[in-house]
């Protein structure tokens, strides 16, 4: 990563008010205890990192999650900040990701957009029976388990959230380093980001992102956005 580019376009962003709705970040709030870069009251973060960690914070989580971060991914945390502004709702703390991933120890399959219609209607036809009062509640959490398992088994950090779903980054698997969505949206529930942090590659091309490119792209789009308010 270009730290010393990435720092100096942070600090132009942050130093410009005030700042569009856009960019604003920290919406669904901390999983776990407050960090250094949420406000007195505990509602919203001002436009800055956390406190840089340290190796042996990373090694810590790594030895947690069962398996090493990615090195564009280790190197932010190290260098840029534990967390802060970013695509969707911002950069998860590396305490929140570490809460929020998988094991990264198992495999992460896919080498495309997935998508399994027949487990997903399964999935939401036991919710249905249930709500009729036709069905249990251990079936449906059983088709849900196994949509879910067969989607998403591991493998890959989530490092944002938004509220169409996560961005993860792969760290075992054929598709190691990079970046892809895990939405909510069954048309194309798992897939790659492409060329900005909100393109997907829907058309199974080889096109990809990886953590440094994805949040170089996002931090591009900020700077200009951010500016062309000044200029409002």
């Amino acid at each position: 990563m270009d730290i010393e580019n990435i720092q100096s376009t942070i600090q132009r962003i942050a130093a410009r008010s005030p700042l569009p709705r856009e960019l604003r970040f920290g919406e669904f709030g901390s999983v776990s205890k407050p960090s250094s870069r949420d406000t007195k009251n505990g509602t919203r973060p001002t436009w800055a990192y956390g406190r840089t960690c340290t190796r042996r914070q990373i090694e810590s989580a790594e030895l947690e999650l069962g398996a090493e971060l990615p090195s564009d991914v280790r190197e932010f945390y190290k260098q840029v900040g534990n967390g802060g502004p970013g695509p969707g709702d911002g950069i998860l703390t590396l305490e929140d990701a570490v809460k929020l991933t998988p094991p990264l120890s198992k495999h992460f399959p896919h080498k495309q957009m997935w998508s399994n219609q027949s487990l997903h209607d399964q999935s939401t036809h036991k919710s249905i029976d249930l709500d009729r009062g036709m069905g249990s509640v251990e079936e449906f959490q059983r088709a849900r388990n196994t949509y879910e398992q067969e989607k998403f088994p591991g493998g890959a950090l989530v490092i944002a959230r938004d509220l169409g779903g996560e961005f993860l980054v792969v760290a075992n698997g054929p598709e190691i380093g990079n970046v892809w969505r895990n939405g909510i949206n069954e048309i194309a529930p798992l897939c790659p980001s492409a060329t900005m942090p909100w393109s997907f590659d829907y058309s199974n091309t080889s096109v990809r992102m990886s953590f440094a490119e994805w949040f170089k792209a996002w931090l591009q789009y900020a700077d200009k956005l951010s500016l062309s308010n000044q200029d409002g």
